[in-house]
């Protein structure tokens, strides 16, 4: 929804959220009801919703993500598709071209490619990014993890620091309605 709101206020059209949130629901409708909670169908159904609203045309603009979609690239939709509109989506210059691409390599392919023994998360690294790139991030090694990161502990931290920077005292009293710590 940030990004929706974000998309419709770069063309001024912040006060037409309801229209557009009514597209949303009649384009979700024609593509077969594609899941609302994983990524990337609530984005790719929430831009074509605003395509349709913005343009000229309904479908007259569509994304590669649809067009993908529609081509089935994601697996078999939920639901059966409008058949006009998936008619109107393929028939798109750009579907000809998406459709022609090769299928994405499968698992044992990947396998193949890459050197024996490496994890699945490696595999994928290098499935996706440039073999330099690749190479630099595995000799890296995993990112350090720091504690200030975690939000639910930043205050905690926060007051730890402030008292590393105060003068020594010899007692500590923390008391909240539901955690008590006393440090002699």
């Amino acid at each position: 929804m940030t990004t929706l709101h974000r998309q419709l206020d770069e063309p001024g059209f912040n006060d037409r959220f309801d229209a557009v949130i009514e597209e949303v629901t009649r384009v979700r409708a024609e593509l077969g009801h594609p899941i609302s909670w994983s990524h990337p169908f609530p984005q790719t159904v929430c831009t074509q919703a605003l395509y349709n609203f913005i343009g000229a045309e309904r479908y007259e603009n569509v994304s590669d993500q649809v067009i993908r979609y529609v081509l089935c690239s994601f697996g078999r939709p939920t639901a059966p598709l409008d058949p006009q509109v998936a008619g109107r989506i393929l028939g798109q210059p750009r579907a000809k071209e998406l459709s022609a691409e090769p299928p994405p390599p499968t698992v044992a392919e990947l396998r193949r490619r890459f050197p024996r023994g490496i994890s699945g998360e490696e595999l994928l690294l290098r499935a996706t990014i440039p073999a330099k790139q690749a190479d630099a991030m595995v000799t890296a090694g995993p990112a350090r993890r720091h504690w200030h990161y975690n939000p639910d502990l930043k205050p905690v931290l926060d007051l730890l620091q402030g008292l590393r920077a105060r003068p020594a005292i010899s007692e500590l009293i923390l008391d909240r309605l539901d955690f008590r710590l006393e440090l002699p």
